[in-house]
């Protein structure tokens, strides 16, 4: 099986030497960006731009909180990545981990409120990341899948082996039938990032991975 090596990062992995960083093989990034309906990640203009001129593909998450109107979160990530005046490769990245004691079924159309908005934004599906349990317990209706719309977004999973092992394929929940990025560690070590960082695969060749993010080959 085919796959190819990324990170994610946020203020927390804050001093990146991107050279270095490309030199271990990555090819893809996805920074934190914003979070609810204020919040602004400030490492995000660094990592774009190093991570830019290190030759990695590029994209941007958004951390939602369950408890805050979804229009507004939409709107705080669509103005702070259009500040970058570049969108970047990847689609925009919608993160799914928290559910603030709020009920899944509120919790759902809030979701797809906020992927809508950003997809008209930018013209893109956006990428759906969360963990197992996530999905499961929040993101799901009777029976047990996913919202019959689920299917239409690529799917981000979070899941940690105790041991990675080449080759190894992460368990998709009830209703999931493929994953698009697997996020296997979230206490990786790099050279050129001093603290752990989230390590990724893209369920694909290069050529898949520079097609997804529809960018040339470099």
């Amino acid at each position: 099986m085919a796959t190819v090596p990324g990170i994610d990062v946020s203020y927390w992995n804050a001093g990146i030497d991107w050279p270095k960083v490309r030199a271990t093989g990555q090819r893809f990034v996805v920074a934190k960006a914003t979070e609810g309906d204020g919040y602004r990640d400030p490492s995000l203009v660094n990592n774009w731009l190093g991570a830019k001129s290190a030759g990695l593909l590029r994209g941007a998450y958004h951390f939602f909180r369950c408890n805050v109107d979804a229009k507004k979160q939409a709107d705080n990530y669509i103005n702070y990545v259009r500040t970058l005046k570049d969108d970047g490769e990847f689609p925009p990245v919608l993160d799914l981990e928290t559910h603030d004691n709020v009920k899944k079924e509120k919790i759902i159309p809030a979701v797809k409120a906020w992927l809508d908005r950003v997809e008209v934004a930018f013209g893109k599906k956006p990428i759906i990341y969360s963990g197992f349990y996530f999905l499961k317990d929040y993101l799901s209706e009777a029976g047990g899948g996913p919202p019959s719309w689920a299917k239409d977004y690529p799917l981000w999973l979070a899941q940690y082996p105790d041991q990675y092992l080449e080759g190894m394929q992460p368990s998709l929940p009830k209703g999931w039938f493929s994953w698009t990025i697997w996020q296997y560690s979230e206490k990786g070590r790099l050279n050129g990032i001093n603290a752990n960082v989230d390590l990724d695969l893209f369920n694909g060749t290069l050529e898949d991975l520079y097609k997804f993010a529809s960018a040339k080959m470099i």
